[in-house]
């Protein structure tokens, strides 16, 4: 390993990032010293929390307060660490808004394939009749969920379900096809 002046940081990228944390996928050679060599560096910024240093990947997450996440950005693209495609910081998400956006684009298929049905009305009929065929068969298959679980699940999640956000709905009928509600 350098020492001095010379002493650089390794080329990395931000690979991805979610709230109040970013993986930084170092390029070229990614050797122990050189994840060092950045792992020191960016613990010298009072922003991070904590530094996972991953050799096997070539990567090194960064740990903090989801706050502070213009300003390590600001200070990563000082550091000469760029968002993977030039030009675009990746979007910091929350994971349950990624998982909400899934849920809602599969509610809005379903809802285009099978008119009048939704993801309200299917999960807790799924479970409803795993619940049916757990009862009636005796299946030792789904012993951590008994049937009576099962149907409880599935009577709770229709009512709760049921009072969320309203799912697309057709506002036309063009040739026997629903057209949806965007």
């Amino acid at each position: 390993m350098k020492t001095g002046p010379s002493q650089s940081k390794p080329p990395a990228e931000i690979a991805g990032a979610v709230a109040g944390r970013i993986r930084l996928r170092v390029l070229g050679n990614k050797s122990s010293a050189e994840l060092a060599v950045l792992a020191e560096s960016l613990e010298a910024l009072p922003e991070v929390a904590r530094i996972e240093v991953r050799p096997l990947s070539g990567s090194v997450i960064i740990e903090f307060d989801p706050g502070a996440t213009a300003t390590l950005e600001g200070q990563l693209h000082g550091m000469g660490i760029q968002p993977k495609k030039a030009g675009k910081t990746p979007a910091v998400r929350d994971p349950a808004t990624t998982i909400r956006a899934a849920a809602t684009a599969i509610d809005r298929a379903v809802a285009k394939w099978v008119p009048g049905a939704n993801l309200r009305l299917l999960v807790p009929l799924t479970l409803g009749l795993l619940s049916v065929r757990q009862f009636v068969r005796g299946d030792d298959r789904l012993s951590e969920a008994p049937w009576y679980l099962l149907a409880a699940y599935a009577a709770d999640s229709f009512a709760r379900l049921q009072g969320g956000s309203r799912s697309p709905t057709p506002t036309a009928t063009v040739g026997g096809l629903h057209a949806l509600d965007d």
